[in-house]
Order: C-alpha cells, then structure tokens, then sequence
C-alpha cells in the first residue's frame, strides 16, 4: 500500500474530528487541487505540499470535508474511524451541527 505522511492544520475541523496533526495515508492519486473553490480551505497537506484534505470556511455550511486518500480502506484506526463518525453524525442531524470551538469562526 502507498502511503504519505500528511500534516492536518492544527486549527481545522478535519483535525478536531481525527484528533490528530499528522498521520500516514494511504493515498495513490496522481492529481491534486491546484486552486480552491470559493468557501474552501485547506485541511491538510503531505510532504510536497499536495493538498490531501479541504473544508468549508464557513461554520454554518452544510457539513464539507474531502479527502484525497482512501479512508475506507482503513477501517481499523481510530482517526479513520472518527472521521467517518463524524460524517454518519452529520447525516442523521441533516445539517452542518460542527462541533463547538468552530460555531464561532
């Protein structure tokens, strides 16, 4: 499996919900985001600086995390595991409901 070691912005809803800064990925993609779509940032990034995670900017959009690699297929770690928590809680509220400390950016 190919991975690559990738820092989370400290400050990012992705790192609250993994509960972690860096952490390895498996990520294959030959492709990357080269500009951001408005009401988006970045989340986190590897080595080369490829963007590996984006999210929206404002607290009270609907919930937007994307990541460029496969969670999926690691089922077994706990940040995996929480951030597909996080996406399986965002459903069932049927609406952005981020966690506190990101209510009031």
């Amino acid at each position: 499996m190919a991975t690559k070691r990738i820092a989370l912005v400290p400050d990012s809803l992705v790192a609250e919900i993994m509960g972690v800064h860096a952490l390895r990925v498996n990520s294959l993609h030959r492709q990357g985001i080269d500009r951001l779509g408005e009401g988006l940032r970045v989340a986190a990034r590897d080595s080369y600086g490829v963007v590996q995670a984006i999210e929206a900017t404002d607290p009270s959009a609907h919930y937007a995390i994307g990541v460029q690699w496969h969670p999926e297929y690691l089922p077994a770690r706990a940040a995996q595991q929480r951030l597909f928590g996080a996406l399986v809680q965002a459903a069932q509220r049927g609406g952005p409901q981020q966690p506190n400390q990101h209510e009031q950016r």
